[in-house]
């Protein structure tokens, strides 16, 4: 794996492991298959927030999952990850999920974006970022998996999940809004 990938893998499951504390929202839409993909994304972050690396890879797209070495590589680096921020300081606060606005289709799969919003407590202040899930599933067999698409830009993604390419407008990327100590 070139090490631009890594990196860019890296980030992602950064920024998916900094969902500790995943607040329940209500739903405001009437979409089964919309509140399928909340209640998808909600358990793959409250899956972090309690440790449960098995179940995040689970939750994950297979194409990153493979990308980090497999399964076990990835639950290995996950934990090493968790480990690493917490001794920088890094504690999480909170995670909130929103809820996907379409989904929309390629020839054999489906794409949602579920947007959150991420707090996480640093040594200089507690830190808040916008950010996005991109939801994915195989037309044929509905189950749900997830990347986040935070730092992802059109090359990697068509790298990852070509499919998706032209069938979402992913949204700017949104700098994280520091509020410092006093």
């Amino acid at each position: 794996m070139s090490k631009k990938i890594y990196f860019v893998v890296t980030i992602i499951l950064l920024s998916l492991i900094s969902c500790a504390q995943v607040k329940q929202e209500d739903i405001t839409t009437e979409d089964p298959k919309l509140k399928e993909i909340k209640a998808r994304a909600e358990e793959s972050m409250n899956s972090f927030a309690s440790g449960d690396y098995q179940k995040v890879a689970d939750l994950t797209y297979p194409k990153v999952v493979e990308m980090m070495g497999g399964r076990e590589k990835m639950i290995s680096s996950v934990e090493q990850q968790m480990k690493a921020m917490k001794a920088q300081g890094a504690e999480f606060i909170s995670a909130s999920v929103g809820v996907p606005q379409e989904v929309v289709a390629s020839d054999s799969q489906l794409f949602a974006l579920v947007p959150y919003t991420l707090k996480l407590k640093l040594p200089k202040g507690v830190a808040t970022q916008q950010s996005y899930l991109l939801a994915i599933s195989n037309k044929d067999d509905v189950k749900w998996t997830f990347i986040d698409v935070t730092d992802f830009d059109e090359p990697l993604l068509k790298t990852v999940v070509p499919g998706v390419i032209g069938k979402l407008t992913f949204p700017k990327k949104q700098p994280p809004v520091l509020e410092r100590n006093p």
